[in-house]
């Protein structure tokens, strides 16, 4: 079990990622970030993570221009303002390429308005400093507002994953760059699972899916799929 003196209640973590022998855990309502050494479970440090500088994705032509970036930010600002309990729905690691020696980066999955995927990075040397960098671009996000929940990422099969907790479904994506995130498909998930809360792909790409209800036939709240079968 993990060994903290902050009180964490359920429904504040949507998401934990294994990075460099510790483990991130993402507080989607405080929007901080915690960090837990592997081995021993025990909370190193706890930070609120950076949000007010972010930026437009990048293109292959450069950086966004100063007026953009301005525009976005008063967007984002207005829309992390008006929610005052879960902002933050879920995150997962990013494809590798994304990623460099200095600094780790994830995709947060959000219940902004128009900002259903930001790219966060971290620094490996001090895994609690992380900034929300980019909003990235996407062609299409069929989930109604507020609905998201949970993010994994296959890197077997490039594809990222996002939970829709309304149709109870889950929805595919190629995530190219945060400048190009490309909606793929929709897979509904059987209907004895009543909420979907959270995804996790795992090493050998098995799906783990999470409820926060459980259903009629087993009492289940966990439920896992093999790679062939999924």
């Amino acid at each position: 079990s993990f060994k903290t003196d902050t009180e964490i209640s359920l429904g504040q973590i949507v998401g934990a990622v294994v990075v460099d022998e510790k483990i991130l855990a993402l507080d989607g309502e405080k929007v901080s970030m915690m960090v837990f050494d592997l081995k021993t479970k025990e909370l190193i440090l706890q930070r609120t993570i950076a949000w007010d500088l972010i930026k437009p994705a990048a293109d292959a032509k450069g950086i966004p221009t100063k007026s953009e970036t301005d525009e976005l930010r008063r967007k984002f600002y207005k829309s992390f303002k008006q929610i005052a309990e879960l902002k933050l729905a879920g995150f997962t690691e990013a494809p590798s390429h994304w990623s460099n020696k200095r600094l780790q980066s994830v995709i947060l999955t959000t219940r902004l308005k128009d900002f259903p995927f930001v790219r966060m990075d971290c620094e490996r040397h001090d895994l609690g400093n992380c900034m929300i960098k980019e909003a990235c671009f996407h062609d299409q996000f069929p989930i109604h507002y507020g609905m998201n929940s949970g993010i994994a990422y296959s890197a077997q099969r490039n594809i990222l994953l996002v939970g829709d907790s309304l149709e109870g479904r889950i929805l595919s994506f190629r995530p190219n760059s945060c400048f190009h995130i490309s909606y793929k498909k929709s897979q509904r998930l059987p209907q004895k699972i009543k909420k979907l809360t959270s995804l996790f792909v795992d090493k050998e790409d098995m799906l783990w899916v999470t409820s926060d209800q459980p259903d009629d036939y087993h009492n289940g709240l966990v439920y896992f799929w093999k790679s062939e079968s999924w």
